[in-house]
Protein backbone atom coordinates (compact mmCIF):
# COMPACT_ATOMS: atom_id res chain seq x y z
CA UNK A 1 0.00 0.00 0.00
CA UNK A 2 1.13 3.56 -0.70
CA UNK A 3 0.24 6.52 1.50
CA UNK A 4 0.29 10.01 0.01
CA UNK A 5 -0.02 13.16 2.08
CA UNK A 6 -0.65 16.52 0.48
CA UNK A 7 -0.50 19.83 2.34
CA UNK A 8 -2.22 22.10 -0.14
CA UNK A 9 -1.80 25.85 -0.43
CA UNK A 10 -3.70 28.34 -2.54
CA UNK A 11 -3.43 28.16 -6.34
CA UNK A 12 -1.07 31.14 -6.55
CA UNK A 13 1.18 29.94 -3.76
CA UNK A 14 2.26 26.47 -4.84
CA UNK A 15 5.68 27.05 -3.22
CA UNK A 16 3.99 26.14 0.08
CA UNK A 17 2.37 22.95 -1.23
CA UNK A 18 4.02 19.73 -0.07
CA UNK A 19 3.56 16.12 -1.13
CA UNK A 20 5.03 13.09 0.59
CA UNK A 21 4.63 9.45 -0.42
CA UNK A 22 5.25 6.44 1.75
CA UNK A 23 5.29 2.73 1.06
CA UNK A 24 4.10 0.19 3.59
CA UNK A 25 6.58 -2.64 4.15
CA UNK A 26 6.20 -5.21 6.91
CA UNK A 27 4.05 -2.96 9.12
CA UNK A 28 6.39 0.00 8.65
CA UNK A 29 6.16 2.97 6.34
CA UNK A 30 9.12 4.15 4.29
CA UNK A 31 9.43 7.54 2.62
CA UNK A 32 9.62 7.18 -1.16
CA UNK A 33 9.07 10.77 -2.29
CA UNK A 34 9.06 14.27 -0.84
CA UNK A 35 8.15 17.21 -3.03
CA UNK A 36 8.05 20.86 -1.99
CA UNK A 37 6.37 23.46 -4.21
CA UNK A 38 4.14 20.97 -6.02
CA UNK A 39 1.63 22.27 -8.52
CA UNK A 40 -1.43 20.25 -9.54
CA UNK A 41 0.33 18.70 -12.55
CA UNK A 42 3.21 17.48 -10.36
CA UNK A 43 0.78 16.07 -7.81
CA UNK A 44 -1.12 14.24 -10.54
CA UNK A 45 2.13 12.89 -12.01
CA UNK A 46 3.28 11.60 -8.60
CA UNK A 47 -0.02 9.86 -7.91
CA UNK A 48 -0.25 8.52 -11.47
CA UNK A 49 3.08 6.74 -11.02
CA UNK A 50 1.37 4.69 -8.32
CA UNK A 51 -1.43 3.49 -10.64
CA UNK A 52 -2.35 -0.13 -10.09
CA UNK A 53 -1.37 -0.05 -6.43
CA UNK A 54 -3.56 0.46 -3.40
CA UNK A 55 -3.28 4.16 -2.53
CA UNK A 56 -4.52 6.16 0.45
CA UNK A 57 -4.42 9.93 -0.07
CA UNK A 58 -4.81 12.53 2.67
CA UNK A 59 -5.23 16.16 1.68
CA UNK A 60 -4.90 18.98 4.19
CA UNK A 61 -7.37 21.40 2.60
CA UNK A 62 -11.13 21.90 2.57
CA UNK A 63 -12.69 19.56 0.00
CA UNK A 64 -16.24 20.83 0.32
CA UNK A 65 -18.15 23.93 1.35
CA UNK A 66 -21.57 24.93 2.60
CA UNK A 67 -23.47 26.01 -0.50
CA UNK A 68 -25.29 28.63 1.60
CA UNK A 69 -21.94 30.01 2.83
CA UNK A 70 -20.44 30.01 6.29
CA UNK A 71 -19.63 26.97 8.35
CA UNK A 72 -20.21 23.38 7.34
CA UNK A 73 -21.67 21.25 10.15
CA UNK A 74 -18.19 19.82 10.82
CA UNK A 75 -16.74 23.36 11.08
CA UNK A 76 -19.41 24.32 13.63
CA UNK A 77 -18.71 21.21 15.70
CA UNK A 78 -14.95 21.77 15.59
CA UNK A 79 -15.45 25.42 16.57
CA UNK A 80 -17.62 24.29 19.53
CA UNK A 81 -14.95 21.83 20.72
CA UNK A 82 -12.14 24.37 20.34
CA UNK A 83 -14.12 27.04 22.21
CA UNK A 84 -14.72 24.62 25.09
CA UNK A 85 -11.00 23.89 25.33
CA UNK A 86 -10.23 27.56 25.95
CA UNK A 87 -7.58 27.63 23.24
CA UNK A 88 -7.42 30.64 20.95
CA UNK A 89 -7.44 28.62 17.72
CA UNK A 90 -9.62 29.99 14.93
CA UNK A 91 -11.67 27.89 12.55
CA UNK A 92 -12.09 29.49 9.14
CA UNK A 93 -15.03 28.46 6.96
CA UNK A 94 -13.99 27.29 3.46
CA UNK A 95 -15.81 30.25 1.88
CA UNK A 96 -14.02 32.89 3.95
CA UNK A 97 -11.89 35.44 2.07
CA UNK A 98 -8.74 33.69 0.83
CA UNK A 99 -9.85 30.26 2.09
CA UNK A 100 -12.19 30.06 -0.88
CA UNK A 101 -9.20 29.79 -3.23
CA UNK A 102 -7.75 26.92 -1.22
CA UNK A 103 -11.16 25.24 -1.11
CA UNK A 104 -11.64 25.53 -4.87
CA UNK A 105 -8.15 24.16 -5.51
CA UNK A 106 -8.82 21.27 -3.12
CA UNK A 107 -12.16 20.41 -4.74
CA UNK A 108 -10.64 20.53 -8.24
CA UNK A 109 -7.61 18.45 -7.24
CA UNK A 110 -9.87 15.87 -5.60
CA UNK A 111 -11.91 15.57 -8.81
CA UNK A 112 -8.76 15.14 -10.90
CA UNK A 113 -7.35 12.48 -8.57
CA UNK A 114 -10.64 10.55 -8.49
CA UNK A 115 -10.40 10.07 -12.25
Amino acid sequence: MRIVGIDLSGPRNTADTYLVSFEERANEIHLIESLQGADDAQILASVSRLAGERIVIGIDAPLSYNIRGGDRPSDSELRRIVNQSGRGVGIMPPTMNRMVYLTLRGVELMRILEQ
